[in-house]
């Protein structure tokens, strides 16, 4: 029989990789974008040698500018902000659940593990 903070931290490790997984996903999304749009402005500069897209930084910009204007980007963008955070506190959930094993687990006079 296992104690049951052992099954909690199991639980919550599980439901955290699942996160970190979509966070993964969601970051090759919001790549690809991205690529898209350096492609797009890079493709345009090539056929109409624009003056306003003549170096590398105000490429940069004009591919910004085409994913600020993307509300797929942006939702991703939000998304990727969310699940971050949510990852992160897991981790400190986890932490607090490892210590609070630690300390069912020891005894208090010597740290003999009972558990």
């Amino acid at each position: 029989m296992t104690h049951p903070v052992i099954d909690v931290i199991f639980s919550l490790e599980h439901k955290r990789e699942e996160l970190r997984t979509r966070k993964d996903d969601v970051y090759e999304q919001m790549h690809a974008l991205e690529e898209e749009a350096t492609c797009s402005v890079e493709c345009r500069y090539e056929e109409t040698k624009d003056k306003t897209l003549s170096n590398a930084g105000k490429r940069r910009r004009a591919a910004d500018e085409l994913l600020e204007k993307s509300s797929t980007y942006q939702d991703l963008r939000e998304e990727y902000r969310d699940v971050s955070g949510a990852v992160r506190r897991m981790g400190f959930e986890i932490d607090r659940e490892k210590r609070r094993f630690a300390f069912d687990c020891a005894d208090r006079s010597g740290g003999i593990i009972e558990c």
